[in-house]
């Protein structure tokens, strides 16, 4: 097992909203799967309350954050009342809450929902991608945290 810990990953804001109630947690497990059509996945445990609203929505955002965001990472830990005081959003097409202070946002309607062990592979359709500045991105190795689910 130790060895998958030396898997580098970025790190990444997971975004989603249903309503009034917007949830977001952080995520590692992210791939673009294809090209034609433009598929990426997000790895998310059952349990998350995340997960639970992204059925509920069908969308979700992908944010990626840069070295030096290692407090919002850490932010992502609090209560949810709590995750997004004085965190700044924009909204995409499908009304997902993206980052305005990130490297990028892409922005998915779900496809399918695929279980193969712990972790439910949400499969996302690209809709829209926003580049909002160029900066190294963050990763596993980076922010000293590895998950290993």
């Amino acid at each position: 097992m130790d060895l998958l810990k030396r898997i580098t990953t970025g790190i990444y804001l997971l975004t989603v909203q249903a309503g009034k109630t917007r949830a977001g947690m952080i995520v590692s497990w992210v791939l673009q799967i294809s090209r034609d059509p433009l598929l990426v996945m997000a790895g998310v445990r059952p349990d998350r309350y995340t997960h639970k609203i992204m059925g509920e929505r069908n969308s979700f955002g992908i944010n990626i954050l840069y070295e030096g965001q290692e407090e919002l990472v850490d932010r992502m830990e609090k209560p949810l009342e709590e995750r997004f005081e004085g965190v700044e959003f924009f909204t995409g097409s499908l009304g997902t809450p993206l980052l305005k202070d990130s490297i990028g946002a892409i922005e998915c309607k779900i496809q399918r929902v695929i279980k193969p062990g712990d972790h439910s592979l949400f499969i996302g359709e690209v809709v829209g991608q926003h580049f909002l500045k160029d900066m190294p991105p963050l990763s596993s190795w980076g922010l000293g945290k590895l998950y290993l689910g």
